[in-house]
């Protein structure tokens, strides 16, 4: 039994049209063959015409090679390419590429996002107090911790540094910021423990709507960004809109 890899819906007969068509056929897309016993092997596929002396058809040779150990790493690699290596989330790349998606959604389809900005209050505290390990876990916890509460549509990264970003999608400024309330809730709940020492966890966050009046995600991100740390200026732990 042969699936396509994304759909799961059966692949084409290969040798049908191979023989109907008397030239070589692959398989276009990435397919799976599934054993009798339920296992399922990565594979490219190809079927050949057999042809006589004459040019009659004879029959045909259909030929599966097993690339699952290629397409899984092949996968893997992809996955590093966007995703932050220490808290597994998408990384800064990733991040600007779906919020440039973003806004050609909303500029197609007059559709409205909200662009967060996210920055720990504490990070260097807790780095300089008890070591860059600290550091680390704090950031592991922080992204486990934000991770669960939002939609699967939404888009959590780490952009660096105690920096993280948020991409709300189809979400209204009002409806982002009780969003942005809870997160700075959940976390101001949190104390982080390090070698019987405690911190209390603050996160100051920088929002801006992305409209078809965004002139470019660059510029969403830099006011994102500006907003953030006009936030910590006016005293961390709290939100900040980015006015136009």
């Amino acid at each position: 039994n042969i699936v396509d890899e994304l759909k799961r819906s059966q692949a084409p007969d290969l040798v049908g049209i191979c023989l109907k068509e008397r030239k070589v056929v692959d398989l276009s897309n990435q397919a799976i063959l599934i054993s009798r016993y339920g296992k399922e092997y990565d594979i490219d596929s190809s079927a050949s015409p057999i042809l006589s002396g004459s040019g009659g058809l004879l029959g045909a040779v259909l030929v599966f090679r097993d690339v699952t150990r290629l397409r899984r790493l092949a996968r893997q690699m992809a996955y590093d390419a966007s995703h932050d290596v220490l808290t597994g989330l998408v990384n800064r790349r990733e991040f600007e590429r779906r919020v440039e998606r973003a806004l050609i959604s909303a500029k197609q389809r007059d559709a409205t996002h909200t662009l967060c900005y996210l920055d720990l209050d504490q990070f260097k505290i807790v780095n300089d107090t008890v070591g860059h390990m600290a550091g680390d876990e704090l950031l592991k916890q922080v992204a486990h911790l934000l991770s669960g509460i939002f939609r699967q549509r939404d888009t959590f990264a780490r952009l660096g540094g105690d920096e993280f970003g948020l991409l709300l999608e189809n979400c209204p400024l009002d409806q982002a910021v009780v969003i942005a309330n809870d997160v700075i809730s959940r976390l101001r709940e949190k104390l982080f423990t390090w070698e019987g020492k405690s911190f209390q966890i603050n996160v100051s966050i920088g929002m801006v709507p992305i409209s078809a009046l965004t002139q470019s995600s660059a510029q969403a991100l830099s006011q994102a960004d500006v907003a953030c740390y006009t936030a910590k200026d006016l005293g961390r732990g709290r939100i900040h809109i980015y006015h136009l």
